[in-house]
């Protein structure tokens, strides 16, 4: 866990916000960005590099198994970083 809360860190604070935005508070594409005040392409072009790039990490690290579960631990690990 540690491990992927440095990679979140790490992260550039947009595409934090927009998967904390997205995964941890389950705003809409469109919702977050009105929030963010950024076109939704620039929405789902983020999280879906993000993702991509913790996936990638997470499976070279830790295994492929783990990298599936990674959707489903991002918003308990960001609600432990505040």
């Amino acid at each position: 866990m540690q491990f992927i809360n440095g990679l979140l860190k790490e992260m550039p604070e947009l595409s934090l916000r927009i998967v904390e935005l997205r995964l941890v508070r389950n705003k809409s594409i469109k919702e977050t960005a009105r929030k963010l005040n950024i076109a939704e392409s620039t929405v789902s072009n983020n999280l879906s590099k993000a993702l991509a790039t913790l996936r990638q990490e997470v499976a070279l690290n830790y295994g492929i198994a783990s990298a599936n579960k990674l959707k489903q631990l991002l918003p308990l690990l960001i609600i432990l970083m505040d």
